[in-house]
């Protein structure tokens, strides 16, 4: 949510002050809503406190705190990376042949995400996160599903819509599924022709009724 934390921070009147006083009284909801605490245990304070000088001296308190976040990371990284058959996920999806075009067999286990992670190669020092590609049925209360331009199998530059950030059950691979489009002719007299904007339509097979996919890399995103 960084992103969308500065773009709410440009909007404001730029009151330091304010926006963090914001942000420290919607932690409490923002908490509740993601179920952050479920899986912490509650602990009742103890009236011994030489079971609890006990409990500091020989170190067992800090043990258990780091199990504790430990098991709340576990638990958290489960739910983010819930996992489905191919066939199921192309069924939510509503991308057909999505084992085909992942290259594994319909009975096998793939997890999803919001977002993948490319980096721009005019910047190498920036780091692999320099751009976030999105593709995500619900983002924000809305659905956000961004326009890439990348390099097919064949080395051409081809535009498409994001529709699903797939990956292993191991998380070995991570592919951008996108749906491919192909450039037509500008239509005379548009607006927008004359801002030399690239008219786009949707790259359907001639025995089919939706856009071919391809899977795509993170290396093979160009912009």
């Amino acid at each position: 949510m960084h992103k969308a934390v500065k773009k709410a921070y440009n909007l404001t009147k730029h009151r330091r002050d304010q926006f963090i006083e914001q942000l420290i009284l919607v932690e409490p909801v923002s908490r509740i809503l993601l179920d952050d605490g479920a899986d912490e245990p509650t602990f009742a304070p103890s009236s011994d406190t030489s079971t609890d000088s006990e409990y500091c001296s020989n170190g067992s308190y800090a043990h258990q705190r780091r199990r504790r976040r430990r098991q709340r990371g576990g638990a958290r990284r489960r739910r983010c990376t819930k996992q489905y058959t191919t066939v199921h996920m192309a069924r939510i999806h509503c991308l057909p042949e999505l084992g085909v075009v992942l290259g594994v067999s319909d009975s096998t286990t793939v997890g999803y995400a919001n977002s993948v992670y490319c980096s721009d190669p005019t910047h190498p020092r920036r780091g692999r996160m320099s751009h976030t590609v999105r593709a995500a049925q619900r983002f924000h209360d809305a659905p956000w599903f961004d326009w890439v331009r990348y390099r097919g199998a064949d080395g051409e530059l081809r535009v498409g819509q994001a529709a699903l950030v797939a990956q292993s059950s191991s998380s070995a691979w991570v592919r951008l599924v996108v749906r491919r489009t192909e450039s037509v002719p500008a239509t005379e007299g548009y607006v927008l022709t004359k801002y030399w904007c690239e008219r786009l339509q949707w790259s359907v097979p001639p025995d089919g009724d939706t856009a071919r996919l391809d899977a795509v890399e993170a290396n093979d995103i160009v912009h």
